[in-house]
């Protein structure tokens, strides 16, 4: 049946690995697969943009290939009031907050502009940045579970460069079968992490 598919299927080029990812794949045999997804762009700045607003970029006014956008096309962006989902739930009276590791979405730098959420916690680390924006994201449902709240998690790992901890690269290492090369190993490493 994979000869017959249209696009091959992630696991016809690895073996299967059931250690890399336990909990992933009990949480994708309960839940409902997309065999047929597609972004809205190639990268992080336009495609969240798109998720967050039902819109491609090049609509919102900003560019969809060039890492920073000029002033004029930031300014054209705010003045067109997006419509950004944290906008228009805090227009319905929800809190809305993110827990991310996702500098496109920050206004404070030159390659992000602001997504509308009420607060943002914005985590900058190469290997613990999805225990702390989990253990941050548990944290804050239960001092506000009572509250009508909109809540984005968004984890940008794995992701270059794959920096996993040794226990996690070990164990891919160990694993038999596993892919020949070592960059992907060094992914799979880093699925494990997040997946752990």
């Amino acid at each position: 049946q994979m000869s017959q598919a249209r696009h091959v299927p992630f696991d016809a080029w690895l073996p299967a690995m059931p250690e890399v990812a336990p909990n992933l794949d009990r949480l994708a045999s309960e839940g409902t697969t997309f065999v047929r997804a597609w972004s809205a762009a190639m990268w992080t700045r336009p495609s969240t943009l798109a998720m967050l607003s039902g819109t491609r970029a090049r609509r919102l006014g900003l560019p969809v290939l060039e890492l920073e956008p000029k002033p004029a096309e930031v300014r054209a962006f705010y003045a067109m009031n997006p419509p950004l989902w944290p906008l228009l739930m805090r227009g319905h009276g929800a809190v809305t907050r993110a827990f991310i590791n996702n500098m496109y979405l920050c206004g404070y730098v030159g390659v992000g502009v602001d997504t509308g959420f009420e607060a943002l916690t914005d985590h900058r680390y190469q290997v613990s940045d999805t225990e702390r924006i989990t253990s941050d994201t548990v944290a804050w449902l239960r001092t506000h579970s009572a509250e009508r709240f909109a809540l984005f998690v968004n984890y940008v790992s794995p992701h270059a460069p794959y920096v996993p901890e040794s226990d996690h690269l070990q164990a891919i290492e160990r694993s038999s079968p596993r892919p020949d090369n070592r960059q992907v190993r060094r992914y799979l490493a880093e699925i494990r992490k997040d997946d752990a």
